[in-house]
């Protein structure tokens, strides 16, 4: 009880945030902000349009919103450090060194945990896309920096990917197929996988299995970015289920600040519901905070009387 995150510094980066001043986030500790795709300190994206930025109220408010009676979302206490790494006008390869920017950038401010609801995969033309053999988590530019920032004690937290299921290879999207990225898939409403969420396993050799793990992506209550008092359930994806259990890791996090980052991946996974049978649609399962905490001994803390 009492353990909202405070303290802890999450990074979150998207497509820039429209609506900065959403209700959502007026108790919002926001430590930093800065637009890797326009280079200026607001990540408020220019472009006006609720498209440009719309996408990064949804998911800040997934793991950071705080409106009681409508929206607590886990880590409302946490401090955030947010960036825009996205540019919604094209798909290009700049968006994975825009990411590599901003992890690096969060890693010198105190990063503990990042969400990016994002992932690369196919680019405008006359940019050469990666596909689905080069999910092996080494060829990707961002899944590099990943999994690099992981081994840095930054737990990294990214979206599956939103291309279903094919039995004959993956539909991940980079930085997903990272060996050291917390990967998450999404579930419906009723707890189920939801048919959209992407599926491993990688292409290395052997095989690893994802996603890692699942939380609800299919119609979450979250801000809306249509208005600054506006709430909605409408919206899918693996977007929305990334969010969320990056919220759960920085609660562990501040349960237990003197784990490695991939202690609290590894506790996230072999607490959660589908630990003893970990496939390539769910993972390891939905995550259960409590346990995950329960999970990692308590170290590095003297008892009271040695104060």
């Amino acid at each position: 009880t009492g353990n909202y995150g405070q303290g802890v510094y999450v990074g979150v980066f998207d497509n820039g945030i429209h609506l900065i001043n959403h209700q959502a986030f007026d108790s919002m500790a926001i430590v930093a902000t800065y637009d890797f795709v326009d280079h200026k300190v607001s990540v408020v994206p220019n472009n006006p349009d609720p498209g440009f930025g719309g996408h990064g109220v949804n998911t800040l408010s997934l793991i950071g919103g705080y409106k009681p009676g409508t929206l607590i979302a886990p880590a409302f206490g946490a401090s955030y450090i947010l960036a825009r790494t996205e540019n919604d006008s094209s798909e290009t390869p700049i968006e994975e060194d825009n990411w590599v920017a901003a992890i690096e950038w969060a890693d010198s401010i105190g990063v503990d945990v990042t969400s990016t609801s994002l992932g690369y995969l196919t680019y405008d033309p006359p940019y050469t896309s990666w596909t689905w053999e080069d999910m092996n988590g080494n060829n990707t530019v961002i899944t590099r920096a990943a999994d690099a920032a992981v081994a840095r004690g930054i737990v990294v937290c990214n979206a599956a990917g939103n291309n279903g299921n094919n039995p004959s290879h993956n539909t991940l999207i980079a930085p997903a197929d990272g060996d050291s990225v917390l990967t998450v898939g999404a579930l419906n409403a009723s707890g189920s996988r939801a048919s959209y969420s992407s599926v491993g396993p990688t292409t290395s050799i052997p095989p690893r299995i994802k996603p890692d793990v699942t939380t609800q992506g299919s119609s979450p209550m979250h801000a809306s970015e249509l208005g600054i008092t506006s709430f909605t359930t409408s919206g899918s994806g693996t977007s929305y289920a990334c969010p969320i259990a990056a919220g759960v890791a920085a609660l562990v996090v501040k349960a237990r600040p003197n784990a490695t980052a991939m202690e609290v991946i590894e506790a996230l996974k072999s607490t959660a519901s589908n630990a003893s049978s970990p496939n390539n649609l769910i993972g390891w399962g939905t995550v259960n905070a409590v346990a995950a905490i329960n999970a990692i001994p308590i170290t590095g803390v003297k008892p009271p009387e040695d104060r």
